[in-house]
């Protein structure tokens, strides 16, 4: 199911779940670069480079972020996630690829890997984190 398709209580309830998942995911910079070739990519070949990042991401999001994606799955269908880890490979590829359709979802991919780009662009640069007021 898309997180747009809910009706408001069943989303709100899926994105606390959803959340936090999604912050662990793109806290890993290789996955980070994959959700960055789908979202930012703008040269001649935009079909095929999605695809191929898109395949990429698949496979990164199942063999290293395995708990996380039944988490959001569950989350989205309303399962527990030991049912989603049960699934067959061919229907987790499936909702995978749904999962990259659903703009709602994608949002929150979006805004998390921004601000994971973010905050660890500060923290390699010994950056002071902490907010302060602009002068």
């Amino acid at each position: 199911m898309k997180l747009g398709d809910m009706n408001f209580e069943d989303s709100r309830n899926a994105e606390m779940i959803i959340i936090p998942e999604i912050e662990k995911i793109t806290g890993d910079p290789e996955t980070a670069e994959a959700l960055n070739g789908i979202f930012n990519y703008s040269g001649d070949d935009l079909l095929v480079s999605r695809f191929d990042w898109s395949r990429k991401l698949t496979r990164l999001l199942i063999h290293r972020h395995f708990e996380c994606i039944c988490a959001i799955f569950a989350a989205l269908s309303g399962v527990n996630p030991d049912e989603v880890k049960k699934w067959k490979r061919s229907e987790a590829n499936a909702q995978i690829l749904e999962m990259l359709r659903d703009g709602d979802l994608l949002s929150f991919f979006m805004s998390s890997e921004a601000l994971g780009r973010a905050a660890q662009s500060a923290i390699s640069q010994n950056a002071d984190l902490s907010l302060q007021e602009p002068q």
